[in-house]
């Protein structure tokens, strides 16, 4: 299957460009941007020749992070069935199997978090330091190709916790909890050197700081941030005060939702005209540190003082993944555009990939949307289950396959959660966690149907027994 799997996206049958979204920031190398997926591209290019290799090298490694975690699904559960699902899942859902054909970190960071899940299967159920540092050096090459990974970070110490359950790992904790930090501490010490090594500072930015940056113009008063230019984030506050009042009166969470999307890449695309003078389109970001000390000295200085109205553009953001607040029909269209008349020639409505535009798939938008619901339900069930397993089961060592999946669904929440505060409610961050989500329904749902089987048998001796 993994072969067919290679096959079918080797010639890229969804025809997703090769240069979409930021693929050429990666290819620059620029300043805020990890060193993962730039070394990456080096080495591919490198190898083969073209960057048109990129794809394809993407595919393999998809396929073969795709096949491990169903066999590692297949040794500790049994199942056969559970180990065909994941890499049969990307074929038929068109969104997901796309970026293999794309410059971009999603495809990379997939592979690395199907890798981290499957040794992290293979712990919970045979506890070694192997598999620790075999799932911990993913999760750490995942940071360096992404910065949003540093979110895996949380589900360690409830992963451990788990782990050290029922004595299993009695007189190893040490040695365990060494397995898990060290091949991530080395994978960051490598990425920090490989950045220096590039960029030449020691002062480092942040893509972080960006999106604090164009939230700043948004969030409560204006931040007070000592090197910005005179009047420079007063004048841009002003610009945008009409646009704070559209968000804050918006008839419903999905325009909502939209408008801050709208806002937020328009401040960024500003910061790149205004503060860091990059002109044209693809031009390369002048790596000056004080221009990047500005911006994240007004972002988080906006964070600080306003900590509940930022926490609430989060929340809109972190609901906006698990509404698909994306998918929507002709009328929200309609309505949309009638709400944002009054400003429809702001220069901050001038992102057209944000926009909402006519989208007649309402069998798909409802097959999308409850499939986020059952991840929703799945993804809070099972940490709760799992806890309150271990709390009452004691000494026992806990099934695996609740562990798993509560410690997927912490990851999927942990993940979504993060990107709403530091980020923006981009879709494809939910992408990225699609094997997160599928495993934790899975092994919630294999769990259950067991449990049924064995209340259904306690129920059919009882009733021998009566008879």
């Amino acid at each position: 299957m993994a072969v067919g799997y290679t096959v079918y996206f080797w010639s890229n049958p969804h025809g997703y460009p090769l240069y979409a979204g930021d693929a050429r920031s990666y290819l620059r190398f620029d300043p805020d941007r990890t060193a993962g997926y730039p070394v990456f591209l080096d080495a591919v290019i490198a190898v083969f020749g073209a960057v048109e290799a990129v794809p394809r090298a993407q595919v393999i490694l998809s396929a073969a992070a795709l096949a491990f975690l169903g066999w590692c699904l297949r040794r500790a559960f049994r199942p056969p069935v559970l180990a065909l699902i994941p890499i049969c899942v990307p074929v038929f859902v068109e969104k997901l199997g796309r970026y293999h054909a794309a410059i971009g970190t999603e495809s990379l960071f997939v592979s690395l978090l199907c890798v981290m899940l499957g040794a992290l299967i293979l712990l919970v159920t045979r506890p070694s330091w192997r598999a620790a540092a075999a799932s911990a050096l993913a999760c750490g090459l995942m940071i360096a190709v992404r910065p949003a990974g540093s979110s895996v970070l949380s589900i360690w110490p409830f992963a451990l916790w788990f782990v050290w359950a029922g004595g299993r790992c009695a007189g190893r904790r040490a040695r365990m909890a060494a397995a898990v930090a060290a091949p991530i501490a080395l994978c960051l010490v490598i990425e920090s050197l490989t950045w220096r090594a590039e960029h030449g500072s020691a002062f480092r930015p942040s893509r972080v700081d960006v999106h604090l940056y164009a939230k700043a113009f948004l969030l409560g008063p204006e931040p007070a941030a000592p090197d910005a230019p005179a009047g420079f984030v007063a004048e841009h506050r002003d610009l945008l005060a009409p646009l704070r009042a559209l968000i804050a009166e918006a008839p419903d969470l999905q325009t909502r939702i939209f408008l801050l999307e709208i806002f937020e890449f328009g401040a960024q695309r500003a910061a790149d005209r205004q503060v860091f003078h990059r002109t044209e389109p693809h031009g390369r970001k002048r790596f000056r540190a004080a221009p990047y000390r500005i911006v994240r000295q007004v972002g988080w200085a906006s964070a600080a003082a306003s900590p509940l109205a930022w926490a609430g553009n989060a929340l809109a953001h972190y609901l906006g993944y698990w509404i698909v607040y994306a998918y929507h029909d002709l009328d929200f269209v309609r309505r949309f555009h009638a709400y944002i008349e009054p400003l429809d020639d702001h220069p901050y409505f001038g992102t057209p990939e944000f926009m909402p535009h006519p989208d007649r798939r309402g069998r798909r938008r409802v097959m999308v949307v409850g499939a986020m619901a059952a991840a929703m339900a799945a993804s809070l069930l099972a940490p709760g289950l799992a806890v309150w397993r271990r709390l009452r089961d004691g000494p026992r060592p806990p099934d695996g396959r609740l562990v798993v999946a509560g410690v997927c669904g912490l990851l999927v929440h942990g993940h979504l959660l993060a990107a709403s505060l530091f980020g923006m409610a981009v879709m494809r961050y939910v992408v990225t966690m699609w094997p997160a989500m599928l495993v934790c329904g899975l092994l919630l749902l294999h769990y259950s149907l067991g449990s049924v089987r064995a209340v259904s048998r306690s129920w059919q001796r009882v009733s021998v027994v009566h008879s």
